[in-house]
C-alpha cells in the first residue's frame, strides 16, 4: 500500500472520513470478469470532506497486477461486447460526427477498436500484456499509461470505457489525454455514478464497489475534475450495455442472495440471447477539449 493518496484526487483537500473499512488487508483484489463474492471485497474507502469524492486510501499498487492479468471470461463474452461496441461507436458519432481519429484507453482485446476502425484511424492503450497481445494483432496498441506516452499524433476523440475508476491519479492521466486531443476533440468517459438513486439506496451493495475500483465518482465530482483540466462537459448520459443471460448471471454471481436466480439464468436454453440494459448508477460523460 502507498500513502500517495493523502489528498483528494479531485479537489486536493486533505480532510476525509472513512466510509467503508478495508476488507482485503494485504491481499490483492480480483481484476477479472469471473465475478465471485470476493469481487465485492474492497480496500478502505474514504470520502472527501470538501467535494465528497470517494476513493481508496491509501492507494494500492495494482499496475503489475493489471499487466499480468489474463481474463478468458472476457473473451468468452465476445458477442455481447461487440454488440455493445457498435452501440457505443454510434454514441461517439452522435457527439463527434467529424472525428477521423480515435484513441481507446483501456482497449482490452480490441473489440471496440475493431468497430471504430471501420470509420476512422484508431490506436489503443492497454496495460494487460495478454489483452494487448490479442489487440495488437489487428491494431497499434501502446502498453503504458497515457501519462508516459510520447506520441507525435493527435486525435479527434478519446474513449475511456470503464477505466477511470482504476486510476490512482486520474488528474494526471486525464491531463495526458487532454494533451493527446486536438483542440475541440471529444472525450467519452464511462464509469459509475455514485450520486444516482440506486447506488444511494444500495450502499455498499452497489455493484460498482469492487476491490479493483479505487475511484468512485459522481456526476459533479467527475465534471469538476474535467473542467479543472481544461474540458467543457457537453453531456452526461446513461450508456446502453448488452449482456447475454449467462453473462448477466455471471455478474450476479458475486451476490450470495442471487445464487438461485443465477442458476435459473444459466439453465435457460437461449442463455446466449443478448439483452440491452441501461442502468442507473452508471454514466458516460462527454467532454470537449477547450
Amino acid at each position: 500500500m502507498s500513502e500517495q493518496a493523502s489528498q483528494c484526487p479531485v479537489c486536493a483537500n486533505t480532510r476525509w472520513i472513512v466510509v467503508y473499512p478495508d476488507e482485503l488487508g494485504g491481499e490483492p483484489p480480483t481484476v477479472d470478469y469471473a465475478f465471485s463474492p470476493r469481487t465485492r471485497l474492497t480496500y478502505r474507502i474514504v470520502e472527501c470532506g470538501s467535494c465528497s469524492h470517494r476513493f481508496v486510501h491509501p492507494l494500492p499498487e495494482l499496475q503489475e497486477l493489471y499487466e499480468n492479468n489474463e481474463d478468458t471470461t472476457y473473451t468468452r463474452s465476445e458477442p455481447q461486447r461487440r454488440r455493445s461496441a457498435r452501440t457505443w461507436l454510434q454514441f461517439v458519432r452522435d457527439y463527434a460526427p467529424q472525428a477521423k481519429s480515435l484513441i481507446d484507453i483501456g482497449c482490452a482485446t480490441g473489440f471496440f477498436l475493431d468497430e471504430a476502425r471501420k470509420e476512422m484511424r484508431v490506436e489503443g492503450v492497454e496495460l494487460s500484456r495478454w489483452a494487448a497481445d490479442l489487440a495488437a494483432v489487428r491494431h497499434q496498441v501502446h502498453r503504458e499509461p497515457v501519462s508516459r506516452l510520447r506520441l507525435e499524433s493527435r486525435f479527434d476523440a478519446a474513449t475511456m470505457w470503464g477505466v477511470i475508476e482504476h486510476l490512482g491519479d486520474p488528474r494526471r492521466e486525464l491531463t495526458a489525454v487532454h494533451n493527446l486531443l486536438e483542440p475541440g476533440g471529444m472525450l467519452f468517459v464511462y464509469t459509475g455514478d455514485r450520486s444516482a438513486l440506486i447506488p444511494r439506496l444500495l450502499g455498499k451493495n452497489w455493484w460498482w464497489y469492487q476491490g479493483m475500483h479505487i475511484q468512485y465518482f459522481s456526476r459533479s465530482t467527475l465534471s469538476r475534475l474535467l473542467n479543472d483540466i481544461g474540458f467543457s462537459v457537453v453531456a452526461v448520459r446513461n450508456l446502453p450495455i448488452y449482456f447475454s443471460l449467462a453473462s448477466l448471471g455471471q455478474s450476479l454471481n458475486r451476490y450470495s442472495m442471487a445464487k438461485p436466480f443465477v442458476r435459473v439464468l444459466k439453465s435457460i436454453p437461449a442463455s446466449g440471447q443478448l439483452v440491452r440494459i441501461t442502468m442507473s448508477g452508471e454514466m458516460v460523460i462527454v467532454a470537449r477539449r477547450n
